[in-house]
């Protein structure tokens, strides 16, 4: 999960969708 927040907000988006 570390790497999602290192990516930015476009991982977090993909998981609001």
């Amino acid at each position: 999960m570390a790497d999602d927040y290192s990516n930015g907000s476009t991982n977090l988006d993909a998981l609001k969708n």
